[in-house]
């Protein structure tokens, strides 16, 4: 089966329609691929590939077990601590943070402008609800007070 592109760019006079792709393209954004990013931390990859069956095995028995456990933690903590900055380094991370913070801003300027709504409205709503209950139970009251008042004459004949 072949596609026919005449039938979806002609119109039923079989003229060519207009075209719905805007002659202007809005530009590319970045293309964020982990893929891109993950060889610049081959070297973090090589220390936990060198480091992780030792740190399963070492058994701390003796001082020098005990140098080679304190070596091999030292040696981790600086990797960890180099991975953030290195993270933060990095163009692609800062762009889209810096996309994430602008957005979060937006969307809390929203969230606050709502807040203010919920705020004005929320009493009111509250106070209303209160007086409509006690309308409810002074009703209630006097109900049960016609009731009482006509059981007692009920009784009194």
């Amino acid at each position: 089966m072949s596609l026919n592109f005449a039938e979806v760019t002609e119109d039923e006079r079989g003229e060519r329609a207009p075209s719905q792709v805007p002659e202007v393209l809005p530009p590319a954004g970045p293309v964020f691929s982990l893929e891109i990013v993950k060889p610049r931390f081959r070297d973090a990859e090589a220390l936990i590939a060198e480091h992780m069956d030792i740190s399963r095995s070492l058994v701390v028995s003796n001082e020098e077990s005990l140098k080679l456990a304190v070596a091999i933690v030292g040696a981790t903590k600086k990797v960890i601590r180099s991975l953030d900055d290195q993270k933060k380094s990095l163009p692609e991370y800062k762009e889209a943070k810096g996309f994430v913070d602008k957005v979060n801003n937006f969307v809390g300027d929203l969230k606050d402008r709502l807040t203010v709504i919920v705020d004005n409205l929320d009493p009111r709503v509250t106070q209303y609800n209160a007086r409509i209950e006690l309308e409810r139970r002074q009703r209630e009251e006097a109900q049960r007070r016609a009731a009482e008042e006509l059981q007692r004459k009920l009784d009194a004949e």
